[in-house]
């Protein structure tokens, strides 16, 4: 069993509504820089905590190297259900 956990500040799940809300409302992804200059941090950092979303399963990747980050039906339906100022378990990424 994944014993690895990750916390999920206020602002990574500020980040994963927002990409949540940006995904529902225009029918593709942010990008890093889109998730950057919405929440006045730099690129690297919005692609750090997609990094930690990522290990946690809240999103996925797909192929594309500009728009990449992805949402499944069970990603959406899981994000009311969680709280910020929690630790959660890490999905194993292959």
């Amino acid at each position: 069993m994944n014993k690895d956990y990750i916390y999920l500040s206020e602002i990574k799940w500020k980040v994963l509504q927002y990409i949540n809300n940006f995904t529902q409302e225009k029918k593709f992804s942010p990008t890093y820089k889109e998730i950057a200059e919405s929440h006045n941090f730099s690129r690297a950092r919005a692609g750090a905590i997609c990094g930690e979303l990522f290990k946690l399963g809240l999103i996925s990747k797909g192929k594309s190297a500009h728009r990449k980050i992805r949402l499944s039906r069970k990603q959406v339906n899981l994000i009311p259900t969680l709280h910020f100022n929690k630790e959660y378990p890490t999905m194993k990424v292959h």
